[in-house]
């Protein structure tokens, strides 16, 4: 059984709803049985007194029909005129009389009165067309006068007149010899011995279509018979409107107890041997009879067998003058009493059954008022057990003891949610003063406390806590009000209580209870008391101190429920302030990486001098325009917090890729230096050829040639040297840019040749040897004054190949690594940098994007990469290294792009070039805008907002700031 019902599970509502349900059927059952009981009782009683009083009313009925029949009977015999009535002529006045009489009488059809000498006088109510023909009446006759006298010859005249309904003859008629004899007729021949008013037997006379039943009564003196036949149709009206029900059988007896005529199942009979529609045996027509005899005028009902069925019967006299009158019999089957009652008492055990049907959601609805704080208790700890403090609810239950659990519940999820709430902000909030204020006032609300403070040590003084923030009336105190506060001897107390997992309450120190009365928390009569817990960090070092400060008595319980809410809270602050210092510490560790990688590269190049330290002040600057501009490309431009910082590591970090860049590249100041500059080689090649023109002009005069001739083809010849060497030194310097004809002049001086003498090859190190011819030349040997030899062009090193070569990146990869040739550098048209230094000085920002992107940055700074990695593309798409366009650079890197290019066109510190003043930047910022070097919007908003002078007036020269019209470049 235990194994049947161990997997086996009800919910409380359906326990409560079962037991109230069964509760109910059993007392409803036993109700329904006890009043089915006395119900069936009650029922059956009633149901007699109900026969018993529909059958008072039929007999009463009956009887106040028949009655004024039986008067009319016993009155009309006792008239003398009908002794010595002989004629109609000389009666007339007594027809007439019957006439009215049976006009009135809804039951009576005909009169007859019968003589001892056979004649006859009948007055007869013609109710339909039959009776009319019968007649040979007229069709608006309804009454019928019929006199039949026998004459002393032995003859008859059977005499007719016909009435209308206002009884005026309006026809007659005479039949002589009549067949028609009284003396056989069964009206007559029971009347003639009736010594009361009888009731003759059904019969038919010759001229009706129905047999009927005829009231009779002698004058025995005067041998005159007086009959009244009754209309069975209207006794079977009578019969009808008592029928209680369709099994009821209403007999009228004959005053011998004789079945005179019945009715059943609404059909009205009249009892005759030649009837076989009376449907009563011999036996039963003996039970009835018996039972007429023994229970007449009995009170109640009466049992009887008929037809082998249990009957319930009443019996009573019809003429209430004449005891042996004719008599009313009805009865109906027990079993249909029976089964009324019982219909009766099933519609109540029914209508029972339905009311508890219907009490049944009733009571589920009652059970589910009692058990719906339970189920609300168990959604609310699954609520809880989700961590959905919100959906929460409450509600009052009549139940003392569930409205204090639900009470309690809600204050378990009031402090979880307030705790997860905390959490949540340990979590999300950085800004220490803005936690400490969110913390303070939540601890406030949670303890109910008049002010919360936070006391953080001093890390210059060992024992002070300085007051870092202080909360009361739903307010931010003033901590200037507050003063330092010593570690004494009572808190090192609570300390130590603290740290043995004790919590005690104190009276607050007067210092504090001072700040707070200025703060207009208390007044100088109150008496409030503290709770001071320490804020302890992992290494249980004290951060500071945690204290709340209460008026209000505070019950044992609930300072045992805040003391553990108060521990609690100082452990998360404890953790939030030492989350918040580390947090802090990395960043400035962060920050101190950035700029110490910034100054290295500045410091690396001097002439940079302090180009990633002054980039990210611009950039800061026109950033902060552009999310104030209303402009159309910048209206959504906005920055967090987040960003902002974002941006600003961007901007310090754009060059740190030139860390990889050679020194001697960045540097490079002529065009012929390479670590050193080499026009010093240039210059003593001149030099030699100087000196060897020297020789041949002397060994000329020696040679006994003319020397006036020599020594002016000397001083040609030294003058057209110095002259070359004045032009190649001046293109070395790379201030102008460089024409065909230079170009060509570089060349033509370059086929000058000079005689070297010594090995080459000698002191050279091997990476340099491995550059050199393999085959020796025999020296001396005559060399050009500029060449670009094959040693000249040194080799990518495999294991260094650009990223550009499989990447996105678009900038085209140089055929060498150097290219040291004199003529190819000093040929170069502007500038200093051949194309294989230029694409070493670009390839900065590729390092600069790779480097990046190798660091683990935090989801806020994801973009840094993009941001500074960008600030070299141009919106034509003519930019480097991955060629980007349009929109697909950020308006954080066009930003940048600006700071960098106008930073390098004002720093006066680059050894290549002087430094341009505001005017002439402004206007290489213009045509950089028209050539979509630059975007547009911010160029203006740069110009506009004024922080190209703001910039200037800060880091230029004042020899550097000139006027400048911007009207001309804004296009409003």
């Amino acid at each position: 059984m235990k194994g049947l019902l161990k997997g086996f599970k009800l919910s409380l509502t359906s326990y409560v709803s079962l037991a109230f349900i069964f509760f109910l059927f059993i007392s409803a059952g036993t109700l329904v049985a006890v009043n089915y009981y006395r119900m069936s009782v009650f029922a059956f009683e009633e149901t007699l007194q109900q026969f018993d009083r529909a059958i008072k009313l039929e007999a009463q009925s009956i009887r106040k029909h028949l009655t004024p029949v039986y008067f009319r009977l016993k009155l009309q015999t006792n008239v003398d005129k009908w002794q010595y009535f002989s004629a109609y002529q000389n009666n007339t006045t007594l027809l007439f009389e019957l006439a009215n009489y049976i006009a009135i009488d809804p039951l009576s059809i005909a009169v007859h009165v019968g003589f001892k000498n056979g004649n006859f006088v009948s007055v007869k109510k013609l109710l339909n067309e039959f009776d009319r023909q019968q007649y040979q009446a007229p069709s608006d006759a309804h009454f019928a006068f019929e006199v039949l006298e026998y004459f002393p010859n032995g003859e008859s005249k059977s005499t007719r007149n016909f009435l209308n309904f206002q009884l005026e003859v309006i026809g007659s008629t005479i039949v002589g010899n009549s067949t028609y004899e009284i003396f056989n007729r069964p009206w007559y021949v029971k009347g003639l011995n009736a010594k009361e008013i009888s009731v003759v037997a059904p019969y038919q006379e010759y001229q009706e279509q129905h047999r009927m039943i005829s009231l009779v009564l002698s004058d025995r003196e005067a041998k005159v018979v007086h009959a009244v036949d009754i209309n069975v149709l209207a006794l079977a009206e009578l019969m009808k409107l008592s029928n209680v029900t369709d099994s009821d059988v209403q007999i009228i007896l004959s005053t011998e107890n004789e079945i005179l005529a019945h009715q059943r199942s609404g059909d009205f009979h009249l009892d005759s041997v030649n009837d076989p529609a009376i449907g009563f045996s011999a036996q039963d027509k003996r039970a009835i009879k018996n039972f007429a005899k023994s229970h007449l005028n009995q009170v109640g009902l009466s049992e009887v067998y008929l037809s082998g069925e249990l009957w319930m019967a009443k019996i009573a006299l019809l003429n209430p003058i004449d005891k042996a009158s004719t008599k009313l019999f009805i009865a109906t089957p027990k079993a249909k009493v029976i089964t009324s009652v019982k219909e009766s008492l099933f519609d109540e055990l029914l209508i029972s059954c339905l009311i508890i049907l219907l009490f049944i959601p009733f009571t589920w609805l009652f059970s589910g008022v009692i058990v719906r704080p339970v189920h609300r208790l168990l959604k609310n700890t699954h609520k809880l057990a989700g961590l959905q403090f919100s959906q929460v609810s409450s509600g009052d239950s009549f139940i003392e003891e569930l409205n204090e659990l639900e009470q309690d519940m809600l204050a378990v999820s009031n402090s979880l949610q307030n705790t997860f709430s905390i959490i949540n902000m340990l979590a999300k909030e950085k800004n220490m003063k803005v936690l400490a204020e969110k913390i303070c006032s939540q601890a406030c609300e949670m303890l109910k406390a008049d002010a919360a403070l936070i006391f953080l040590t001093d890390k210059d003084t060992e024992g002070k806590l300085l007051p870092c923030f202080a909360w009361g009336h739903k307010a931010s105190l003033a901590i200037e009000q507050f003063s330092p506060i010593d570690l004494s001897q009572e808190l090192m107390v609570n300390v130590e209580s603290f740290l043995q997992g004790k919590v005690q309450f104190s009276s607050l120190s007067s210092s504090i209870k001072e700040s707070l009365i200025q703060g207009e928390i208390y007044q100088q009569s109150d008496r409030p008391y503290s709770l001071f817990l320490p804020l302890i960090d992992r290494d249980e070092k004290i951060n500071g101190l945690l204290g709340f400060s209460f008026t209000e008595d505070l019950s044992l319980f609930e300072r045992e429920q805040y003391s553990g809410i108060a521990t609690a809270l100082s452990k998360y602050i404890s953790v939030a302030i030492e989350g918040s210092e580390l947090f802090e510490s990395q960043k400035e560790l962060m920050k101190s990486f950035i700029q110490l990688i910034a100054g290295a590269i500045d410091i690396k190049s001097p002439y940079t001098g302090a180009h990633c330290q002054r980039v990210p002040t611009l950039t800061m600057m026109l950033a902060e325009e552009a999310t104030k501009s209303k402009k159309t490309s910048l209206k959504d431009f906005t920055l967090t917090h987040e960003q902002w910082g974002e941006l600003k590591i961007s901007a310090w970090l754009h060059d740190c890729g030139k860390v990889t860049t050679p020194e001697n590249v960045v540097d490079k100041a002529t065009k012929l230096e390479a670590i050193y500059n080499r026009v010093h080689e240039v210059r003593m090649r001149f030099e030699v050829l100087r000196r060897d023109a020297q020789v041949q002009s002397l060994q000329q005069i020696i040679a006994g040639e003319n020397q006036v001739i020599a020594q002016q083809y000397l001083a040609k010849e030294m003058l057209a040297l110095e002259d070359d060497f004045a032009f190649i030194a001046q293109c070395n310097l790379g201030e102008e840019m460089m024409s065909a004809q230079a170009v060509d002049r570089i060349n033509q001086i370059s086929q000058r040749k000079w005689l070297r003498y010594f090995d080459d090859s000698l002191g050279l190190s091997s990476a340099e040897k491995e550059r050199m011819p393999a085959t020796k030349v025999q020296l001396p040997v005559e060399e050009f004054l500029l060449a670009d030899k094959d040693e000249h062009c040194i080799e990518h090193i495999a294991s260094h190949l650009p990223a550009e070569s499989d990447s996105t990146f678009t900038m085209e990869i140089p055929e060498y690594r150097f290219n040291l040739g004199e003529v190819n550098n000093l040929s170069i048209t502007r500038g200093t940098i051949n194309n294989e230094e230029r694409y070493i000085i670009n390839h900065h920002i590729v390092q600069t994007i790779e480097m990046l992107e190798q660091l683990p940055f935090p989801e806020n700074l994801k973009r840094v990469p993009e941001i500074a990695g960008a600030h070299h593309e141009q919106l034509n798409g003519k930019g480097y290294p991955k060629g980007l366009k349009g929109d697909e650079i950020s308006i954080e890197s066009r930003i940048l792009t600006i700071a960098d290019i106008f930073e390098a066109l004002t720093a006066s510190d680059r050894p290549y070039k002087t430094a341009k003043t505001l005017s002439q930047s402004i206007a290489i910022l213009d045509h950089m805008r028209k050539t979509e070097h630059i975007d547009n919007d911010l160029f203006e908003l740069f110009l506009s907002s004024g922080v190209y002078t703001d910039y200037a007036n800060k880091f230029l020269s004042k020899d550097q700031i000139d006027t400048v019209d911007i009207n001309q470049y804004l296009s409003n």
